[in-house]
């Protein structure tokens, strides 16, 4: 019916309005106010698929039967690609077959549907054993709904068939794109000491001068250190936000360094700035003038002075600059200064 519309829109076709277009567009219009219209369903009864097949393309109905009379839901078709015009047509039906329960799967699923083909072949779909390649793939992915399979001549089943032949321009392959995701992850995501390091780490935290003195007392269990609590053998600051208590272990001065890199150069971590760098190593970590020792590790990081562009006022116009002679004037430009690196 609207073969005469749609031949309109395709490529250098001239648009020209003649008889042939208007009594498509009436039988259009007709087609869409009289019966059968889409009947909205009615999930109390039965689902009907009827899909089919042909050389160039798939299609089907959703239908119900309201009232002893068969009432379409929904139509659907696409054309095939240049790889499936290469089907069989017992495997061109099951395509179709599977393409309209994925199409009509907010419809379907979970419901009694009733599949209606002309391809007597695909009654045993769901019984044969001894499937392979892709019927045995399409066969696995029709166990999540509840089919039954029945045959109709194809003399009756013109209301599919005329939609697997519906004339709709070719679609153009395109290769698929990669994206890689790289998913978030969080501070507890990142493990800065092994099992090995624990007993070295605890030896260093009890030698430091700040806390050698509180892990005494937490031993002793004769006298509470405020915000202070050992856990494991390792001492940890208690810090109370939200109405919530955070535990962050306390970092001696010879492992701070490894925590910077791993919290700020490392592939996860991404050179990100000073705010979110002090939120990431704050929200686990603690040591003594912790905030300057972050900012200062991020404002000297080569990379990061290497790629990121310096807070100025933007450049000026162009002038023309008027020469007389050559090497008159000489221009320089000058960068810096910059924060000197922990490598020096």
């Amino acid at each position: 019916i609207a073969r005469p519309l749609t031949s309109l829109t395709k490529k250098d076709i001239p648009f020209i309005w003649g008889t042939d277009q208007v009594s498509s567009f009436n039988a259009l219009k007709a087609a869409l106010t009289s019966a059968p219209v889409l009947a909205h369903p009615n999930y109390e009864l039965p689902m009907e698929i009827l899909p089919d097949a042909c050389g160039f393309g798939i299609g089907g109905v959703l239908a119900q039967r309201i009232d002893g009379v068969e009432r379409p839901v929904a139509y659907a078709s696409r054309l095939l690609s240049k790889s499936e015009t290469d089907y069989s047509i017992t495997e061109k039906e099951c395509l179709a077959l599977v393409w309209c329960l994925t199409k009509f799967r907010c419809f379907v699923w979970g419901c009694q549907v009733k599949v209606i083909t002309d391809h007597q072949a695909l009654c045993w779909l769901m019984s044969k054993r001894d499937l392979a390649g892709r019927l045995a793939r399409w066969s696995l992915s029709l166990q999540e709904y509840d089919i039954t399979i029945v045959y109709r001549s194809g003399k009756t089943h013109d209301n599919a068939d005329c939609l697997s032949r519906n004339p709709l321009q070719q679609i153009e392959e395109m290769e698929d794109d990669r994206c890689f995701i790289v998913a978030a992850i969080g501070p507890n995501a990142v493990d800065i000491l092994s099992p090995e390091e624990n007993g070295s780490f605890i030896r260093k935290q009890r030698a430091h001068r700040d806390w050698s003195e509180k892990i005494s007392k937490l031993e002793d269990g004769k006298e509470r250190v405020k915000n202070f609590v050992l856990c494991n053998g390792k001492l940890y600051k208690e810090t109370f936000k939200d109405g919530k208590n955070y535990r962050r272990l306390c970092v001696p001065v010879e492992c701070r360094e490894r925590i910077l890199q791993a919290y700020h150069d490392d592939i996860v971590s991404g050179h990100l700035g000073i705010k979110r760098t002090l939120h990431k190593i704050c929200s686990r970590f603690f040591w003594p003038k912790m905030n300057l020792d972050i900012t200062r590790y991020v404002q000297s990081c080569v990379s990061c002075q290497g790629r990121k562009g310096v807070p100025d006022k933007p450049p000026g116009f162009l002038q023309c600059i008027k020469v007389e002679r050559p090497f008159e004037k000489l221009g320089m430009d000058l960068l810096g200064p910059f924060p000197l690196s922990h490598k020096g």
